[in-house]
């Protein structure tokens, strides 16, 4: 029975820090700690920037002098452990945001804090358990719309004026940090991203009012690489003139550009360039909540210090890919500082957003890669692992060990398999409106016969097979991995195993996503609108096409796995 709805989404625990200002001069710091609004503690700590400035050359201790002081037992230590606890329990992740309405406390680096987490102290802004924001609460605060459609579209400015070196005294942007940001930029392109560049020494300049003239095409992303400062003026975004020399750019004439627009974008991204002086730090970062107080976007990145090339690069890449890959722009940010861990600039990006949940994209066929197939392909990579093991030790375990895997493999792939022919049959049916009107037919049919036919129930079969399978590989193969791989093998396969009427319920939604765009090709037909038809397929073409993309991949991994194995056979 199709199930009338998109894939459902797990909810997470919404942790609040507030921080009042003090009383008086020097005082402690009132702090709250709340859960959807719901206060659980309220206690005052002592938090001052020159007590942690020295350790700024060091993020570790930095950030685990800051944790010990917020968290401590007699703090929010107590009741936050809780949360976490509990969270854990559930396996939820916590997401947590930090109100700080204390100005001085603006300046420490939060990003950098680290929390207990298993006895251990552990960055919690690169934990993907628990998501960091700094919250900007709005007069006004209302959810915004999420975006659901793709193609997602992106402007990016790359500014490096004729006259920077010889007016300012600053590096021109260097080949290998452009290079670096359009080699991103071409990834994206892959996911589904329409990028428009304003380029230093391009036909299309980074001007301010080439930006006024292009800003109402209704850019999702903003991103923006080039030099700032504080001047007496205020704080300014070194953009060009039409003479391709420095236009100092203050905030405000940015904000006031940016505020004509409608809509509105929804994020943006502003890096300063690795030779960047210390004052486009500082003029980036009170710009970042700035431009997300005004209303003039949901969310913005901005840096609190200067960042290595490797580091930019490496957390730009991994940020947009998994902000793409499920829309949450806190738990992107925190994957991303994840993978720059080992660099000393990790702490440095700060997220700044007015959203409840921190949701910027909402791509239903996202969830259902994220919540079904995503955990085949997690299942298969171990497998892969204990096929390995079990080649390296078949005299003593016998070739029959090996035979299960290989059936298991197949079982995995039947995921893939159903997804690629179902989403393909309707790609497939054309990309202009004659050859659209011609399958359609043939197509609607078949299409609605799987349906009545309920042919993907047998998911749960094998579903139920996976589990034989699984327990006969653990009784043969088991022995023979470390104890971190056959941990994960067994808890991946046992989810697996105990998912049946979990992946019934996913598939009937995804068809059910399906049958509601059928239906309005159908009907547009009906109305001898072809063009209108054609639209509705495209559209669902973009939406489908990077899980179909990720599955046909895996499909083909595991495919060519079964096909070697028969080979070598």
């Amino acid at each position: 029975m199709l199930m009338g709805s998109t894939p459902k989404k797990p909810t997470f625990p919404m942790v609040t820090i507030t921080f009042e200002e003090a009383k008086k001069p020097g005082g402690p710091y009132p702090v709250r700690l709340s859960v959807r609004g719901g206060s659980l503690a309220a206690h005052t700590c002592r938090l001052d920037a020159d007590k942690y400035a020295p350790l700024e050359s060091d993020p570790e201790a930095y950030g685990q002098a800051l944790g010990k002081t917020l968290f401590n037992y007699k703090v929010l230590g107590a009741d936050y452990q809780d949360i976490l606890s509990r969270a854990s329990e559930n396996e939820q992740r916590v997401h947590v945001r930090l109100e700080i309405k204390a100005e001085a406390l603006q300046r420490l680096h939060w990003e950098r804090i680290y929390q207990r987490q298993n006895k251990r102290w552990l960055p919690l802004g690169s934990t993907a358990s628990t998501p960091l924001s700094r919250m900007v609460v709005l007069d006004s605060l209302t959810q915004p719309s999420r975006v659901h459609e793709r193609p997602l579209r992106m402007l990016v400015l790359i500014s490096s004026p004729s006259d920077i070196t010889a007016r300012f005294n600053l590096d021109p942007i260097s080949a290998a940090e452009r290079q670096a940001l359009h080699n991103i930029l071409d990834g994206l392109k892959e996911k589904e991203v329409e990028i428009t560049c304003l380029e230093s020494g391009s036909a299309a300049p980074p001007t301010l009012d080439i930006f006024r003239q292009l800003a109402p095409q209704n850019f999702h992303l903003i991103h923006f690489l080039c030099h700032g400062a504080v001047t007496p003026g205020g704080n300014v975004l070194y953009l060009e003139g039409a003479d391709g020399k420095v236009d100092p750019v203050v905030s405000e004439r940015l904000i006031d550009a940016m505020q004509l627009v409608a809509p509105r974008p929804l994020l943006c991204f502003l890096a300063a360039c690795e030779s960047a002086a210390r004052e486009a730090h500082e003029a980036f970062l009170p710009l970042g909540p700035a431009l997300v107080q005004s209303g003039c976007v949901q969310a913005a990145i901005a840096m609190s210090g200067k960042v290595g090339i490797d580091t930019a690069r490496i957390f730009a890449s991994q940020f947009y890919t998994r902000l793409m890959y499920h829309g949450l722009v806190d738990l992107a940010v925190n994957e991303a500082r994840s993978l720059v861990q080992e660099h000393w600039d990790w702490g440095v990006p700060v997220l700044f957003s007015r959203l409840e949940d921190n949701q910027l994209f909402d791509f239903p066929q996202a969830y259902f890669y994220e919540y079904s197939l995503a955990l085949n392909d997690q299942a298969y990579n171990s497998v892969r692992g204990a096929k390995d093991a079990a080649l390296m030790h078949s005299q003593e375990i016998g070739m029959q060990a090996i035979d299960d895997i290989d059936e298991l493999i197949n079982e995995l792939n039947k995921s893939h398999r159903f997804v690629n022919q179902t989403a393909s049959a309707l790609r497939d049916l054309g990309y202009d409106e004659q050859t659209l009107v011609q399958n359609f037919p043939a197509y609607y049919a078949g299409f609605k016969k799987m349906i009545g036919d309920q042919t993907w129930v047998h998911e749960k079969s094998s579903c139920r097979k996976i589990k034989a399978l699984s327990f006969k590989i653990m009784q043969t193969v088991g022995p023979y991995l470390d104890d971190e791989n056959r941990r994960q093998l067994m808890v991946e396969l046992d989810q697996l195993g105990d998912s049946d009427d979990d992946m019934i319920s996913i598939f009937s939604q995804f068809l059910d996503q399906q049958n509601t765009v059928v239906e309005q090709i159908r009907q547009q037909l009906s109305a001898n609108d072809p063009a209108g038809a054609l639209a509705a397929k495209l559209a669902f073409d973009a939406q489908i096409d990077p899980t179909l993309r990720r599955s046909m991949s895996m499909f083909d991994q595991m495919q060519n796995s079964l096909e070697r194995a028969q080979a070598a056979a």
